[in-house]
């Protein structure tokens, strides 16, 4: 694995576990206190992950790459037939497992002190799998346990990270994260890369237009318009990649995605979750909206008063002259 890809990858694991306070924080508020998904395929397949991937219940599987493996294993046992009802959402680094809403007294969670991104450990309780389960589901569930084990038994969280994201429903998140990887890996190590090779901006102005290109406009009206928005001021700060202040092509290149597109993500793709929750999150939207678009003015601001230049053609007082114009403007 290159350092650009386990970087993404410890931003993503590390991302995972804010998704999952956010959650619990937007959960408390709703009051949801009772609602777990009791079905007992869900139960199964959780004590058969576990055992397989840790037969003696020492502590061998995180949070994170628990919640992904729960994730594949429920897409595949999908494809074949069986749906075990598992509760997610997709988010800001992926799908979201709700550990709340899983069946009660199946798995415990166990503090670890050696891994910052992954939370905690999940054991289980009782290892003596449930068996109120139909033995057709029963041999489908272990088929796929025992598929997810070739895949997965050797491998780190990092590629169990991108095998997941690979499952997205919408090919702009995947387009995105492709793009938003190379734009923190070039500003983390600017320096080095401009003296070996050059920042070759152009390759991320390509993948920032194949993600726009790719973004379905029909399944996302309402931020369509911002999209474009976005694009346009991204497009011309990337061009300034070798000396654009770090922190504000960051904050750029992250805005639409972070404050925008996975508000409404989360109220589209979900399963399985409480209508509470669902309703509380759609009730948002326009305020979320509206934040965001209080920040991007912010943004917007800075760069046609710092950062864009109107024409190469035009001498230094003069292009001062105008962005002190649109500065006042924007205000």
């Amino acid at each position: 694995m290159t350092n650009i890809e386990a970087a993404f990858t410890n931003r993503e694991e590390k991302g995972s576990l804010v998704d999952v306070q956010e959650f619990n924080a937007d959960w408390r508020a709703v009051g949801s206190y009772s609602y777990r998904v009791s079905d007992e395929s869900l139960a199964y397949s959780i004590g058969a992950l576990i055992s397989a991937f840790d037969p003696d219940n020492t502590g061998k599987v995180s949070q994170t790459k628990f919640y992904k493996l729960l994730y594949i294993l429920s897409a595949d046992l999908m494809n074949r037939g069986v749906d075990i009802k598992l509760p997610y959402f997709w988010y800001r680094h992926g799908p979201v497992v709700p550990y709340a809403f899983l069946p009660g007294g199946i798995i415990e969670l166990r503090s670890m002190d050696w891994n910052k991104y992954q939370g905690k450990w999940v054991l289980l309780r009782n290892r003596r799998l449930p068996t109120r389960i139909a033995s057709s589901n029963k041999e489908l569930i272990d088929d796929s346990v025992a598929l997810l084990w070739d895949n997965y038994s050797n491998a780190k969280t990092p590629k169990i990270v991108m095998d997941v994201y690979s499952m997205a429903p919408h090919p702009f998140q995947r387009e995105y994260k492709n793009f938003i990887k190379y734009i923190r890996h070039k500003v983390s190590d600017r320096d080095i890369l401009c003296k070996v090779q050059g920042l070759r901006e152009k390759e991320d102005v390509s993948r920032l237009e194949r993600a726009v290109d790719i973004f379905d406009e029909s399944e996302f009206p309402q931020i369509y318009d911002d999209l474009l928005q976005w694009k346009t001021l991204t497009k011309y700060s990337i061009n300034q990649l070798s000396t654009i202040d770090s922190k504000f092509i960051l904050d750029l290149s992250s805005i639409y995605w972070d404050k925008l597109f996975c508000m409404f993500l989360r109220v589209k793709e979900y399963r399985n979750l409480p209508d509470a929750l669902i309703s509380k999150w759609e009730r948002e939207l326009p305020a979320k909206q509206d934040g965001y678009e209080q920040n991007f003015e912010e943004l917007e601001t800075k760069f046609y008063s710092s950062i864009y230049r109107p024409s190469g053609g035009l001498n230094k007082d003069i292009c001062n002259a105008y962005c002190e114009c649109l500065k006042s403007i924007l205000k």
